[in-house]
């Protein structure tokens, strides 16, 4: 991104990029900060499935998250752009009552993603390829030693 670029700028020009290329895209997984009608409007209209965690902007969306079990929505963002939500919970830390309850909100709109537990589940996948670069990037070695044997072994543990 540069400085003055928009989400919405950054995908359009990704999503022109994608039509430009012969690929077969299965989805789009994004994450919060694309979040927003623009970029939502985009997705649907270079008819592209989708998944991305939702922010809770309003007071609709807040009541949804805080009560309630698993779900799908159809939810309304700012007047400008309706779409599916799903609604997971799950819980967290050993507690089985409505305190130990985490609802997680997705928007997505994809044609294999039936239910809230495959939106949470498809969209951790997303957590995995991020992790393997971030850890390939830490687990780079690094030397000033002409000793080519040392720089092998350097280069084999990391």
């Amino acid at each position: 991104m540069v400085a003055g670029e928009t989400t919405s700028d950054v995908l359009a020009e990704f999503l022109e990029l994608l039509d430009g290329l012969d690929l077969a895209v299965k989805a789009v997984y994004l994450d919060r900060g694309f979040y927003n009608s623009t970029c939502l409007k985009l997705l649907n209209a270079h008819n592209y499935a989708y998944v991305m965690p939702i922010v809770k902007w309003g007071e609709a969306i807040q009541n949804e998250l805080n009560s309630g079990w698993s779900r799908e929505i159809e939810h309304d963002l700012a007047g400008k752009v309706t779409f599916p939500v799903f609604i997971d919970c799950v819980y967290q830390q050993g507690r089985y009552d409505e305190h130990g309850v985490a609802r997680h909100g997705y928007a997505a709109d994809a044609p294999f993603i039936d239910t809230p537990r495959d939106a949470r589940n498809h969209y951790s996948k997303r957590f995995g390829i991020e992790s393997s670069y971030r850890l390939a990037k830490q687990s780079l070695a690094f030397t000033s030693s002409q000793d080519a044997g040392l720089r092998l072994v350097m280069f084999v543990v990391s």
